[in-house]
C-alpha cells in the first residue's frame, strides 16, 4: 500500500498488568468509542485493519479522543499513547513493541517520545533569526529531514526564526526497519546554550522534554 502521512491511528500501551514500569505493555490500536465515550480498541494485526480509527491532518476529532482518553487513561506510568502512521501499522507496532521493552536506551526513548501523544507544551519565543551555521543538520538528516526538503516545503524560514515548521514527514531508523510519522519542528535553545531540536508530533498534542544529543524532543 502507498504510503499516506496524511493518515495516522493512535496506539494504546496497556502496562496495567506488567511486572515492571520498564515491561512493553500490550499495545492495541483504537477503533472508536461507544456511546458513553469509552475508548475501544483492537490487535494491531492485518485482519483488524478495517477497523483501525484513522485520524486526519487537523483532524477536530482526535481532541474528542484525547479528552477521553485522558480521562479513562490519565495515568502515565500505566499507560502511554503514541501515534503511528496508518499505512504502516503493523509493521510499526512491532517496532514499537521492540523499543518500549528497552525504553531506556537513549536511541529508544527519542524515538517514542517522538511519536508520543501527550499534552502539555510551552513555547518560547526568540528575538532573532538564527544562524544556519548553528543547525546541525545531520542529526535533521538522520530523521529524514534535510535542509532541501524544509526549504522546498517552506518551513526553513520558519524554523530558522524560532517558528514551529507544518507537518513534516519523519523517518526513523530501527533495526532492519523504519518508524514513521509526523512533526511540527522547532529550534530552541537549552540549557548549555546551545540549540536544541524540538520535535512536536500533533499540533495541539505535544511531547514531553527530554535531551537527545543536542536537541530536546518535546
Amino acid at each position: 500500500m502507498e504510503e499516506n502521512s496524511d493518515r495516522y491511528v493512535l496506539v494504546l500501551e496497556d502496562r496495567s498488568e506488567t511486572k515492571s514500569p520498564a515491561d512493553p505493555g500490550r499495545l492495541s490500536v483504537i477503533s472508536g468509542q461507544d456511546e458513553k465515550g469509552k475508548i475501544k480498541t483492537v490487535e494491531p494485526t492485518e485482519e483488524n485493519r478495517s477497523a483501525f480509527l484513522v485520524f486526519k491532518k487537523n483532524d477536530g476529532l482526535l481532541k474528542n479522543f484525547m479528552t477521553n482518553l485522558r480521562r479513562q487513561f490519565n495515568d502515565p506510568t500505566h499507560f502511554g499513547v503514541y501515534r503511528i502512521v496508518a499505512d504502516r501499522v503493523v509493521e510499526s507496532v512491532k517496532s514499537l513493541k521492540s523499543m518500549l521493552a528497552a525504553r531506556d536506551v537513549p536511541k529508544n526513548k527519542a524515538v517514542l517520545d517522538s511519536i508520543r501523544v501527550s499534552s502539555d507544551e510551552s513555547p518560547v519565543q526568540k528575538p532573532s533569526a538564527i544562524d544556519p551555521e548553528r543547525v546541525d543538520w545531520k542529526e535533521l538528516e538522520s530523521l529524514g529531514v534535510s535542509r532541501e526538503k524544509l526549504k522546498a516545503g517552506g518551513d526553513l524560514d520558519r524554523l530558522l526564526n524560532w517558528q514551529k515548521t507544518g507537518l513534516v514527514s519523519l523517518a526513523v531508523p530501527f533495526g532492519d526497519t523504519t518508524i514513521y510519522t509526523e512533526a511540527r519542528l522547532a529550534l530552541r535553545t537549552g540549557v548549555d546554550g546551545r540549540l536544541s531540536l524540538n520535535i512536536h508530533t500533533l499540533r495541539r498534542e505535544p511531547q514531553l522534554d527530554f535531551p537527545y544529543m543536542g536537541h530536546t524532543f518535546s
